[in-house]
């Protein structure tokens, strides 16, 4: 936090406490999270008051939450969300959501999730699908021309996937149990989680 130097259990209180400030609950998180725009916004807002992406990072490393989404771990520190793992996620995606995709299609996002579940949400700003199509297709042209859809319905799909990968399924959700008020150390909520 600017010059002072602090603990990684004392960032996680300061977050703990931070993030209900910005949001209206989990849901109004998720929802802002799902768009590659306002995760951009909600992550330079968290930088502005301190919890820049780097600090993020090492609070979901030391909470050994590394094949979670980085909204995993922010959801289950303020609203006590238990965490999903980001296979998890695109598995419960290609399920409901390939469906309506034609087979280029499904094998293009498939590629784009591939990488997700690797890296992270990072790979899901809006700037990275010139990248995928460049990479999987070398051309926008040859891209359209294979997956048969405009530059708009490629930006469209790429945002309906990302809302339906962070779409939270109220049947398989399972919430932590955390005392209101009660300060945890990140020992103890590392212990909640298992």
């Amino acid at each position: 936090f600017g010059d002072e130097l602090i603990g990684v259990d004392e960032l996680v209180v300061r977050l703990f406490g931070a993030i209900p400030r910005f949001f209206d609950g989990a849901e109004d998180l998720r929802k802002k999270w799902e768009h590659p725009d306002t995760r951009k916004e909600v992550l330079d807002r968290l930088e502005q008051e301190g919890f820049g992406e780097d600090k993020l990072l090492m609070i979901q490393r030391v909470m050994q939450k590394e094949k979670c989404d980085l909204l995993d771990v922010l959801e289950y520190l303020a609203y006590s969300e238990q965490p999903i793992e980001r296979a998890e996620r695109v598995r419960r995606v290609k399920e409901k959501y390939f469906n309506d995709l034609a087979e280029e299609q499904s094998n293009f996002f498939t590629f784009i999730l591939d990488f997700y579940v690797r890296n992270g949400f990072k790979e899901l700003a809006m700037d990275k699908l010139k990248d995928f199509i460049n990479i999987k297709y070398n051309s926008m042209t040859d891209a359209k021309r294979m997956l048969n859809m405009t530059v708009q319905d490629l930006r469209a799909q790429y945002i309906a996937l990302q809302s339906a990968l962070y779409n939270k399924p109220s049947d398989t959700t399972v919430r932590a149990r955390r005392l209101k008020g009660k300060r945890y150390t990140l020992t103890e909520m590392m212990e909640e989680m298992k």
